[in-house]
């Protein structure tokens, strides 16, 4: 779950006893958020933050996924975008990579 949910979760707990643990869950967690005050943040404000940090991100991500979408639609044949590609073992002499 996002920190967004929980949030979102802890509202709507309300002052219950689960509800202030989910509060304290979500101010660690909102702490890593820009702007947001551990342990002084509404939830309400804790919601604006990270919503307004995703935002910025969003445009990153997606140019970033897309590059690697089309990097794996010419690396990968259709069973390993499917399901995945095998793992390949690679030896590595020790000598030749430290240059000794």
């Amino acid at each position: 779950m996002s920190t967004i949910s929980l949030a979102e979760e802890a509202i709507r707990l309300g002052e219950n006893s689960q509800g202030t643990t989910m509060s304290r869950l979500v101010c660690r967690l909102g702490a890593s958020i820009p702007g947001a005050n551990p342990f002084k943040s509404s939830m309400h404000d804790v919601i604006a933050l990270a919503s307004a940090e995703l935002s910025q991100l969003e445009g990153i991500d997606s140019h970033e996924r897309s590059v690697a979408a089309s990097r794996a639609e010419t690396q990968l044949t259709l069973d390993a975008r499917l399901f995945g590609a095998p793992l390949q073992s690679v030896k590595v002499n020790k000598f030749d990579s430290y240059g000794g």
